[in-house]
């Protein structure tokens, strides 16, 4: 429900600032995917990301969805959801807020509600090369899935540091990494980690191909479950 929320919200915004077209993109994915760690699959997935942006106001609204059958029967299946709204002050400095679900139960987690607010300051910003390092503080509601496959919840405060690095090499050519360490208050042996790498190279106005991996860890899962999970994708990225 809040999700369905954010979303009226962004579209409430979109309408406001639909009069300028340079305000507003988006992008959808079609990906050939591998996945390691507490399972072993190969697979297609999808992805749809829209950007909105005023003039201090930045807003992001991203959507995966992973699902792996067998026979019919789902061997593995990852959503995810996130919005991030970032208020602009000057050209290197944003406060912001932003919220994600996500839900991976081959990995332990039913249900992960995220929500965040803090601040980023962009140490490099040139025009092919960009490098924000951000500080936020959140809270986590978790519910996880046990040996007994009951439902056990936990909710803590978090503390949060990230790193969003962007290098144009070239006019077609684009390299994106993003750090996201999470550090439970309640804790220290809670921490969380993820790094996303990815190369993307422009095929036509509209169609580019992108290929990332992600390695994600947490260091205290669920009782049978492995810390790390990686996500090798090759996708096909349509750009609207």
């Amino acid at each position: 429900m809040p999700f369905v929320l954010i979303i009226l919200c962004f579209l409430t915004c979109f309408a406001k600032a639909s009069e300028k077209s340079s305000d507003f993109k988006g992008s959808s994915e079609l990906s050939y995917l591998t996945n390691s760690g507490n399972t072993q699959t190969e697979t297609f997935s999808t992805a749809t990301s829209l950007s909105l942006q005023l003039t201090k106001w930045e807003h992001l609204l991203r959507t995966r969805y992973i699902r792996v059958a067998d026979n019919d029967e789902t061997t593995s299946r990852q959503i995810q959801h996130q919005y991030k709204a970032a208020r602009l002050f000057g050209l290197r400095t944003s406060l912001f807020l932003s919220t994600q679900y996500d839900k991976n139960i081959f990995s332990g987690i039913d249900q992960r509600l995220t929500y965040e607010t803090g601040i980023g300051y962009s140490f490099i910003k040139k025009e092919r090369l960009n490098w924000t390092l951000s500080l936020g503080v959140g809270h986590i509601d978790e519910r996880r899935i046990n040996t007994s496959n009951m439902i056990e919840r936990e909710s803590f405060t978090t503390i949060s540091y990230s790193s969003l690095f962007s290098w144009d090499i070239s006019k077609s050519t684009r390299f994106d990494n993003q750090i996201k360490y999470i550090t439970n208050t309640e804790s220290s042996e809670d921490w969380r980690y993820e790094n996303i790498s990815s190369l993307s190279t422009i095929l036509t106005d509209i169609f580019s191909v992108k290929a990332s991996y992600t390695s994600q860890k947490l260091n205290s899962p669920p009782d049978g479950k492995r810390k790390t999970d990686s996500i090798s994708t090759i996708s096909l990225v349509a750009k609207f």
